[in-house]
């Protein structure tokens, strides 16, 4: 009796890696074009520039639960799991690269470790949402 190519690809750890990335690299798109579109806002419009905080952790939000729903989406099952995964790389890599842009403070770290919460808990709930569509 002959397996398909579909079940043996579940054997193993049901972490879908391919799913990962893809949903990752889409996270990490939408980023820089938020980051795009509200540069273009600040530009013709100087008063947004006090709310760029809010308008930034706003984008981590946002793409938090869209790597998860993408992630969830890719994998098929265990959405929240893929969607943890995909919303920690993206917070490792955005959190890395942000690092040597804008070197941080002690404090600070605590101020965003407590910001990563909500983006894990969004991610989560991005993949399972994603799983189940």
């Amino acid at each position: 009796m002959a397996r398909s190519p579909r079940r043996q690809t579940e054997v193993g750890s049901g972490l879908s890696w391919t799913a990962l990335m893809k949903a990752v690299v889409f996270a990490l798109v939408v980023y820089v074009v938020l980051a795009f579109l509200v540069t273009v806002v600040i530009n013709f419009k100087s008063s947004v520039e006090t709310k760029l905080p809010v308008l930034a952790q706003g984008a981590n939000y946002l793409c938090a639960f869209i790597g998860g729903l993408v992630a969830g989406r890719t994998a098929g099952r265990l959405g929240w799991l893929h969607g943890l995964g995909a919303s920690l790389m993206f917070m490792i890599i955005v959190s890395t690269a942000g690092s040597f842009f804008l070197p941080i403070q002690d404090r600070m770290m605590e101020t965003i470790l407590w910001h990563m919460l909500p983006e894990v808990l969004l991610g989560i709930g991005g993949g399972v949402l994603g799983a189940n569509l």
